[in-house]
């Protein structure tokens, strides 16, 4: 039974009670999840040593960025080589003899496309009749979430994100030192609940200001990577968000005295051409903060009484894009059989932060 929630906990329970089971307590992920949420912590922890290298240790950007990129690509190398993706022999087309597509009009060979590698074994003469050349190249996870996406994103942000609206805050020590207020964790009692005390946890990836004194605004702030435009339909999901709503909730308490004016979001849209960023705030009133902790206590109550029974139900409306529908909609006997086949073992700490594996 969890009794430290975090927005990503409680999010998935919100959506399907089952899925949670699944996902939070058995630990059942799969790979492309793995990934996004690997790629937005690389991403993060990236722009935490950016911040600290230059207002902790006073350097430079450029100086800040050269030690950020060289973490970054330790940070993504193990012992097993690179991560969220791999280096492989690949072949393509030189594209030297003429050639037309269906229609008969003069075009590259599909073989040919600039970038463009595919797996060995090649064919000496590609079916064009070009040469073909061989070489090494990296094969990323996804066409946009890959360890070279991170350093880019990273570093495009530095230059363009650093001199713009939204600045770091410095957080005074009790000795005199400064540090800037990056990877912020909070966690704090929440609720009673039939005799259980519960709690709500998370990280702040940051808290910044906007304006210029005396009118400054104070805002926790979350990175968010994404695929999709940073369109009105990208930015509405966040209102009601159940992230944004903790973080409205909780911002008082997490650092108390501080006078925070709501959450920005600081998106970076990844795509195989480059990387756009944009932010939006979002406020939340007493009435609606009252609100989300009634609905809070709900959620966690159900979840004790799922536990206890050992019977977690299905919100069948949400089975459409669900990565467990096939499971669902097996016969009960061989389900476990399926989870095992075809799902990996992790499990989201929100202690850490991480996933961490399932033994």
């Amino acid at each position: 039974m969890q009794v430290t929630w975090d927005a990503t906990s409680l999010k998935r329970l919100m959506e399907c009670p089952h899925s949670y089971y699944l996902h939070n307590v058995l630990g059942y992920t799969t790979t492309e999840e793995k990934i996004d949420l690997e790629f937005g912590s690389v991403v993060g922890d990236g722009l935490e040593c950016l911040y600290r290298a230059i207002m902790e240790e006073g350097l430079d950007v450029e100086k800040a960025l050269r030690r950020t990129v060289r973490y970054l690509l330790e940070r993504t190398w193990d012992e097993n080589g690179p991560r969220m993706g791999r280096y492989e022999n690949a072949w393509r087309c030189q594209g030297t003899v003429p050639f037309k597509n269906e229609k008969g009009n003069k075009a590259l060979c599909p073989w040919s496309h600039k970038g463009k590698y595919f797996p060995l074994p090649a064919p000496g003469t590609c079916s064009c009749g070009s040469p073909t050349e061989e070489r090494v190249v990296w094969m990323g996870a996804t066409d946009a979430k890959d360890r070279i996406q991170a350093v880019r994103a990273v570093v495009w942000y530095a230059a363009q994100m650093l001199e713009g609206t939204l600045r770091p805050l410095s957080l005074e020590q009790p000795d005199g030192t400064h540090k800037a207020a990056v990877e912020v964790q909070f966690a704090f009692p929440f609720a009673d609940i039939g005799g259980v005390n519960y709690w709500v946890s998370g990280w702040f990836d940051s808290v910044k200001v906007a304006g210029e004194p005396p009118l400054e605004e104070v805002f926790i702030t979350d990175y968010k990577t994404t695929k999709s435009p940073l369109n009105d339909t990208y930015w509405g999901q966040y209102s009601p968000n159940v992230q944004v709503d903790l973080y409205n909730l909780v911002a008082g308490k997490a650092i108390p005295g501080m006078p925070f004016s709501g959450v920005a979001i600081e998106a970076l849209q990844v795509s195989g051409t480059g990387v756009r960023f944009g932010w939006r705030q979002y406020h939340a009133s007493e009435a609606r903060n009252a609100e989300f902790y009634q609905e809070l206590v709900l959620w966690m109550t159900m979840a004790q009484q799922f536990a206890q029974q050992g019977f977690w139900p299905r919100n069948r409306t949400a089975c459409r894009f669900c990565a467990f529908r096939e499971v669902c909609s097996s016969e009960p006997d061989i389900r476990e059989r399926l989870l095992e086949a075809k799902f990996e073992r992790a499990r989201w700490n929100p202690l850490t932060r991480k996933v961490e594996a399932v033994t």
